[in-house]
């Protein structure tokens, strides 16, 4: 145990990094700005978000971002068998993931007002 507490054979980094001198590592945020040049083409494989809306929701080119939230103890037992059936027999949207999201949008586009 007292050779780990030896620092002798440390760099100037490593001791800035154990002592919390050193600087934080930079982040990225968690949804990334999509700037897009005028003179950048994209790739014939890459959808268009009308595309996307037109009825393939499992090719989601969009960022995806980490949600928590609490749901009746019903529904994940039911996601993760429909799920697991889908992707036996190929259908698609197949993922739990994919699911969700196509659900969630069928939703809002009944329940969200046309202006």
């Amino acid at each position: 145990m007292s050779e780990a507490l030896q620092t002798e054979g440390f760099s100037r980094g490593e001791l800035d990094f154990v002592t919390g001198k050193a600087e934080p590592a930079p982040t990225v945020p968690a949804v990334a700005s999509q700037k897009h040049s005028p003179t950048r083409r994209q790739s014939s494989s890459v959808k268009s978000p009308t595309d996307q809306a037109m009825g393939n929701p499992g090719q989601n080119i969009t960022p995806t971002v980490s949600m928590t939230f609490r749901l009746p103890a019903d529904l994940p037992a039911r996601l993760i068998r429909v799920s697991a059936e889908r992707k036996v027999s190929c259908e698609k949207p197949a993922s739990q993931q994919d699911i969700v999201a196509e659900a969630l949008r069928d939703w809002f586009r009944r329940n969200t007002p046309k202006t």
